[in-house]
């Protein structure tokens, strides 16, 4: 495709203020726009010459909007218009998968301003799905082409874990991600956002310019009983691809996802860690034994002092949220697990858990705090030894399962189920 040549005078141009320089045009004869250069994110041209949807930011990590502008300045073209070529991914049979309750409840909004007018100019025959019940996803990958295609997730990492757990392996999909959850901890590990609200740019720009790699991920096996949604666990057990935790993690998870907390953002995190933390800290009772890289030898995690377990997480990705770094030396596409753990006897009740969890908000710094314990691992088991229900709550990449009393788990790297777009190819 021919971009349109710029030969007319331009009405639209750059200014200075005090906030930074800004692009200011006339949308119509009565109304001027005037949108800060660093909300802007694609120029895509439109079938009049010199003209282009012009896609932007309404803030930091807030909304996005779609203009028509005519004659941008030359550099702006240059900037932001996308591609001349279609991508690879959007050369294969594209399938679009929004969750319209993940979140702040974006997922159609950046469907139809972000990826709608993109997909119309690549003339991209896609299939749209939106998922309303917790059986759609399952028609969904049934639907999916065999062997090779894209599957574009407007969603959280949930979703995502729910299409891979239900995708016949016949299929595998390249995956393109635009968060729209709460946490997005595979987008933000993948894109390593920056500033960190920046998170939806890094994904766009990924999805204009991203090539295709494959996503590791981990197997997670269960006990007879487990149950996933009141449903038993397939004996083949669960596929993730951002964590599986037991302990404070797994509860507060849990505890969050209740349908009064449901759409309160992050913040339901932030309460339900105040629920677990109070009146004192829960000593989760039960067996840790890992596996160290290039071993086939199971050794113990003790807890120290005998005074209980109380956070373990298993995850190959860096960060749970843009700004919440729960594994600073991951990529989350080198196939590396590393577990995450401490006892109650490691800290100072509440204010040390408090301590850890804010030390990961400062860029990973937790790692080192004296009995945090960070190494990597090729499996991991857990025997759960709690006679109450709500202490065998597992977190796998979201979804909770319930283990029944002397419920085990056991987590192992897997090279993984599908392809993702990840980095672009002008990243070094």
């Amino acid at each position: 495709m021919e971009l349109p040549t710029d030969s007319t005078p331009t009405p639209a141009y750059i200014s200075d203020s005090e906030c930074g320089e800004r692009l200011t045009f006339c949308q119509d004869e009565e109304k001027a726009l005037s949108i800060p250069l660093e909300y802007l994110l694609a120029l895509v041209p439109a079938e009049t010459s010199n003209a282009y949807t012009l896609i932007s930011q309404t803030g930091p990590g807030g909304g996005v909007i779609s203009s028509t502008i005519t004659s941008p300045p030359a550099e702006i073209i240059e900037r932001y218009c996308i591609p001349v070529d279609t991508p690879a991914h959007l050369q294969k049979p594209v399938s679009v998968v929004t969750s319209p309750y993940s979140g702040l409840g974006r997922a159609e909004l950046y469907f139809s301003t972000l990826l709608a007018p993109v997909l119309e100019y690549y003339s991209v025959d896609y299939g749209k799905h939106t998922v309303t019940s917790p059986t759609a996803i399952k028609t969904i990958a049934n639907g999916l082409p065999e062997g090779t295609s894209t599957v574009i997730i407007l969603s959280g990492d949930t979703l995502i874990f729910e299409l891979l757990n239900q995708l016949p392996s016949t299929k595998r999909p390249t995956l393109v991600l635009i968060p729209t959850g709460t946490g997005n901890g595979l987008a933000s590990s993948l894109y390593r956002p920056s500033p960190p609200d920046d998170l939806i740019r890094s994904a766009f720009h990924t999805f204009l310019h991203g090539i295709s790699h494959p996503l590791p991920g981990f197997a997670v096996k269960f006990s007879p009983g487990a149950r996933l949604l009141e449903e038993a666990i397939p004996e083949q057990g669960l596929k993730g691809t951002v964590v599986t935790s037991w302990g404070f993690h797994a509860s507060l998870v849990a505890d969050a996802s209740t349908p009064e907390m449901r759409s309160s953002g992050t913040e339901k995190f932030q309460v339900a860690a105040k629920q677990n933390l109070t009146p004192s800290l829960h000593a989760y009772r039960g067996t840790i034994s890992i596996v160290r890289p290039g071993s086939t030898k199971w050794e113990e995690v003790g807890d120290t002092n005998d005074e209980g377990h109380f956070y373990l997480v298993v995850t190959g990705v860096s960060n749970f949220e843009p700004i919440f770094t729960i594994s600073p030396a991951a990529n989350g596409m080198d196939g590396i697990l590393r577990i995450i753990y401490f006892g109650v006897g490691d800290v100072e009740g509440a204010e040390g858990v408090m301590g850890v969890m804010k030390a990961a908000y400062d860029g990973g710094k937790h790692v080192s705090i004296p009995g945090v314990r960070y190494q990597e691992v090729d499996g991991v088991k857990v025997h759960l030894k709690e006679a109450e229900e709500k202490w065998r709550r597992i977190c796998v990449d979201g979804a909770v399962v319930t283990l029944e009393e002397e419920g085990w788990l056991e987590v192992n790297r897997h090279e993984g189920w599908a392809d993702v777009v990840y980095r672009s190819r002008f990243d070094s």
